[in-house]
């Protein structure tokens, strides 16, 4: 089921994802790094709520999602990639595309529903904070940048 933290945290995804110059910085960081964006985007999202999480919290977010993503979504994405090198496969990559959509959409509800956003310490905005407990972002230079396009 949908909640309204869902709702809210996918849309605020899907503003920042459209500005071409954090999509090409995401899918860069995904390339060069291994991350997973939605997390990212998600725990930038909370940080901008002045959500801050601990690291224990986040270990338990990385518990819960870790296999849906080992599982669906980045064979999907290792999937599109492959046949994105074949011209035959236009049609079976646009279809992976729309799958890939849906489990980043399940993704997004795996990842609310793993913290209680409302039971979080509530401080000023931590972005910053919250992102480096990702070890796929491996410099403050990274964080900050990511903090900086995602924080707008």
């Amino acid at each position: 089921m949908i909640s309204d933290v869902d709702r809210e945290f996918w849309s605020w995804a899907i503003v920042r994802y459209e500005t071409e110059e954090v999509r090409d910085y995401l899918l860069g960081l995904q390339e060069q790094h291994g991350l997973i964006i939605l997390e990212a985007m998600f725990l930038a999202w909370l940080g901008g709520r002045g959500n801050c999480l601990t690291a224990e919290a986040w270990g338990v977010l990385r518990e819960r999602i870790s296999p849906w993503v080992d599982s669906v979504v980045l064979p999907l994405r290792q999937q599109r990639v492959i046949w994105g090198q074949n011209p035959q496969r236009l049609e079976d990559r646009r279809a992976l595309l729309r799958l890939e959509l849906e489990a980043e959409k399940t993704l997004a509800q795996i990842l609310c529903g793993a913290v209680d956003v409302n039971a979080l310490r509530r401080e000023g905005e931590c972005i910053a904070g919250n992102l480096s407990h990702l070890p796929e972002l491996p410099s403050v230079d990274l964080i900050n940048r990511l903090e900086t396009l995602l924080g707008r």
